[in-house]
């Protein structure tokens, strides 16, 4: 697998960022074809899950960081999750600036309804699979997660 200067690691490593952004790409698009039929898509499910995470809730700040967005992408997401009660804004004390941002019954039965859909999914993706590989395959990627850093914002500079 090595190519002209490259040694086996160097070409295991190019490998496995090759077929990291292949996965990445096909199981988004993959999970918005589950998902589409019932009104959204998988982005629009990843702040719930977080928020399920947190009863008190976030601030859009705080929900932000944690999925590695702007915070002007998750504004949109969190009006159209408000608009169908999925989750709803109050102002956070102490920062009159700031919101926080809670899970409602409404976006909690929405994420377990869409759960089971992907769950399936899932299992069907990686049967075969054994729990040792899935451990290792699951401790490389948070690696991957904490050693890339967050996108700086946008500069007009």
């Amino acid at each position: 697998m090595a190519t002209i200067g490259e040694d086996a690691r160097a070409g295991l490593e190019r490998v496995v960022s090759m077929r990291i952004a292949f996965v990445a790409r096909a199981w988004i698009t993959r999970a918005n074809v589950l998902f589409r039929g019932r009104g959204y898509t998988a982005a629009q499910r990843a702040h719930l899950y977080v928020l399920a995470s947190k009863p008190k809730g976030l601030t859009q700040a705080e929900l932000a960081a944690i999925l590695r967005i702007s915070e002007a992408s998750l504004s949109r997401r969190i009006k159209l999750s408000i608009e169908e009660g999925l989750v709803s804004r109050h102002p956070f004390c102490g920062d009159g600036r700031a919101n926080l941002i809670q899970l409602e019954p409404k976006g909690l039965d929405a994420l377990n309804a869409s759960d089971r859909v992907a769950r399936e999914d899932r299992t069907r993706l990686l049967a075969g699979v054994t729990d040792e590989e899935l451990a290792i395959t699951a401790k490389v990627l948070k690696l991957l997660t904490d050693r890339i850093p967050q996108p700086p914002e946008r500069s007009d500079a």
